[in-house]
């Protein structure tokens, strides 16, 4: 247990620092759920279940992941005694005679039932892309509560076979010998926690930029015997001195070979994840630099004698510097009017967005001191790196036209942001040509 809160506090500690690699989500499950075990002259089979559960994966790369939480499950088996079969054990009767229980059973059924909250340590791994396939493997701690055991029988009936007087009484229900019909009755189940060898695989769907949904399928098998209670000369029911009527189901668990945990069926999970901030790719734009060469050396050989001694003229304050002119409001709109490439994967300046580009170039060379920046942008379609690349490609290509209607190198800044910012969502045809686009922005 110092493991299971040792492995999850640090886990947490971890995603706390790092939020773009969390993932918390929400899973239901259902399938076959139960106890595996053999009991003697019955068959045993499991029960439909199903659980809930919270969880968090803290991920470690683009392919592996720690996956925990907590969890909650309902679980059920059957077991089915063969009709005709006499079970027997020793007893003591009230008057401290020992004599031979016999048990025999027209139809009987037995169910444990028992819920369990659990916490799962698995490693995961998955593919990359908006449809990846997953694989989860490691294990679970249960711990079970609130067990049952439910027998029903259409007839029980309970004989007592006395070895020293060799007598077998068959109807005394006042001591507790004979027969019950319709009999039912349920009693408490002990367990013991239990740890699963567990795995879980599927397909995951990207549904949003912070949603995916999991789909696949799960086992988990428990490694060790989950009862408390067991006596392989247990009776099925309890005998009872003062009456037929007061004997109460045992249960062929205690009695039966280990009962292992085993469940399995399908999932659904859906996960959510935090938004990843757009993270700009600048470009640095070449700039040619001249060196001025240095003067050379002279020689004076003598120096001219000091001029005569300039009148005393009285020093008139320089006047200001006339006011630079400032960029009007008009002008700055259509400096921001953004140059559209509605053509997939087109990097060149288009034909008709030319003219627009003439103006922006007339209203920069009116303000010499203005420096702009210029981001590329991308629709969805393609990976973020081609994305990234084409943005680029998009921004140097308007301040390169820039540059050839005489806007200074110096002026221009040149970046993009692949498709992390759509004007409009990503849904048609016409809106993603309105997403491919460069932005000029005076700074």
């Amino acid at each position: 247990m110092k493991l299971v809160r040792t492995i999850t506090t640090l886990t947490l500690l971890a995603g706390i620092t790092n939020a773009n690699a969390q993932e918390f989500g929400v899973e239901l499950n259902g399938g076959l759920q139960g106890m595996q075990h053999s009991p003697k002259n019955a068959s045993n089979k499991l029960q439909p279940g199903g659980g809930i559960g919270l969880n968090y994966t803290f991920h470690f790369g683009k392919r592996w992941g720690l996956f925990t939480g907590i969890t909650a499950g309902s679980y059920l088996s059957k077991s089915t005694l063969n009709n005709g079969t006499v079970l027997t054990s020793n007893e003591v009767d009230e008057e401290g005679s020992a004599f031979e229980y016999r048990i025999k059973a027209n139809n009987y059924e037995e169910k444990q039932s028992f819920l369990a909250a659990g916490i799962p340590i698995m490693a995961q791994y998955h593919t990359t892309g908006k449809t990846q396939w997953y694989l989860n493997a490691g294990t679970k701690i249960l711990f079970p509560f609130n067990g049952k055991t439910k027998g029903s029988a259409d007839q029980l009936a309970l004989t007592g076979y006395y070895p020293d007087f060799n007598v077998e009484f068959t109807d005394l229900p006042q001591h507790g010998f004979g027969t019950i019909n319709n009999w039912k009755n349920d009693a408490k189940l002990d367990l013991k926690p239990t740890a699963t060898i567990s795995a879980a695989t599927g397909v995951s769907f990207m549904l949003s930029e912070t949603m995916r949904l999991y789909t696949g399928v799960y086992f988990d098998y428990g490694v060790n015997d989950m009862r408390k209670n067991k006596d392989e000369g247990a009776s099925l029911v309890t005998y009872s001195s003062t009456g037929v009527e007061k004997a109460e189901v045992k249960g062929m668990l205690p009695a039966s070979s280990n009962a292992h945990l085993l469940a399995y069926g399908v999932q659904v999970r859906l996960g959510f994840t935090k938004k990843k901030a757009a993270q700009p790719v600048y470009v640095d734009v070449p700039v040619a630099i001249i060196e001025t060469p240095k003067p050379k050396d002279t020689v004076v050989a003598t120096a001219p004698p000091p001029p005569p001694p300039a009148p005393v003229v009285e020093e008139k304050p320089a006047p200001a510097p006339a006011p630079k002119p400032t960029i009007t409001a008009t002008e700055e709109e259509v400096v921001k009017q953004p140059v559209t490439f509605y053509t997939l994967g087109k990097t060149s300046v288009p034909e008709g967005m030319k003219s627009h580009l003439d103006s922006v170039a007339n209203i920069l060379q009116q303000y010499p001191d203005l420096k702009v920046s210029i981001v590329g942008h991308t629709c969805d379609i393609g990976s973020e790196k081609e994305n990234e690349k084409i943005g680029t490609q998009r921004a140097l290509a308007v301040a390169e036209y820039l540059k050839s209607k005489g806007v200074a190198a110096d002026r221009i800044e040149t970046s993009t942001v692949g498709e992390a910012q759509p004007i409009v969502p990503n849904d048609s045809k016409r809106h993603r040509g309105e997403n491919r686009r460069v932005t000029i922005t005076v700074q």
